[in-house]
């Protein structure tokens, strides 16, 4: 189910621009089992699928789609949509609490993406915002940021008959991946856990890449490095601590790997986040 700690409400901050479209709440979900009917009939949703756990259909005002993610949908007041069945997501998706009017004249359009090297800068840049809210303009550079992403979203879109031709991975998959999510801050054996999958190293990755964007390996390490950002923002602990506590041999190594993927190190990422 969807917890407070999962949301990012920003309908209480003041905004330093004036851009038409201003965000009231972001959330975003490793495993969302929210069901879809169940939106605040006053708001307007954008979110970006970026994986099912199982096949489902979008039925969006009485049309149907296979929900092959990634995937971008808009929904307005004025529109009805339901997922059948229900499955778990990950998903990221923006409410704005205004007229249906004024997101439609952005000229969105549901789409199907390719997951571009753009795209996922824009996913960690969004995530670093979320986590420094208070330092003023980053509520703004948000607004601006789900309007990027859904630019870029449209710029690769793909057409929905070439997805709904892929065929549906092995489910062995979704063990190994629920075992990196449960034990991703250990000394998770990856390669123990495609051997003990039963299937052949070859056949495992060439199923694994029919559902996730990123290898095993970088999906381990975006769980370690969401929980070391949540620990950084919110604990006083060191990054030795923090380092050990999310599953780093040694603080060195995750203070590259946080370099590498975020641009700066643990230590600046913390000094961003203004204290309260």
């Amino acid at each position: 189910m969807i917890e407070d700690k999962d949301l990012f409400r920003l309908s209480h901050i003041n905004r330093t621009c004036n851009f038409p479209l201003p965000v009231a709440c972001v959330a975003i979900y490793q495993r969302n089992d929210y069901i879809l009917e169940n939106l605040q009939p006053d708001n307007s949703y954008l979110s970006f699928v970026w994986k099912t756990e199982h096949p489902a259909d979008l039925i969006l005002n009485g049309n149907t789609v296979p929900l092959h993610s990634p995937y971008m949908v808009l929904v307005t007041p004025e529109d009805t949509v339901r997922l059948s069945p229900q499955t778990l997501r990950e998903e990221t998706f923006f409410q704005y609490s205004v007229p249906c009017a004024n997101i439609r004249e952005f000229n969105l359009q549901n789409c199907f993406f390719q997951l571009t090297p753009r795209m996922e800068k824009l996913r960690g840049e969004l995530n670093h915002l979320l986590h420094t809210l208070s330092v003023p303009g980053n509520a703004d550079r948000v607004d601006l940021l789900a309007m990027q992403m859904a630019q870029e979203a449209m710029l690769n879109k793909i057409n929905k008959k070439i997805h709904s031709v892929c065929t549906l991975p092995n489910e062995k998959i979704f063990q190994v991946a629920r075992k990196i999510e449960m034990h991703f801050d250990t000394d998770l054996d990856i390669e123990k856990e495609i051997r003990q999958a039963g299937l052949g190293r070859r056949t495992f990755y060439r199923e694994w890449n029919k559902f996730f964007t990123d290898t095993p390996k970088k999906y381990l390490l975006e769980l370690r490095f969401d929980k070391a950002q949540t620990l950084l923002a919110n604990t006083s602990k060191s990054v030795a601590e923090i380092s050990e506590l999310c599953g780093f041999n040694n603080v060195a190594y995750f203070i590259h790997s946080f370099r590498k993927s975020h641009g700066m190190t643990p230590g600046d990422f913390r000094k961003e986040i203004p204290k309260s």
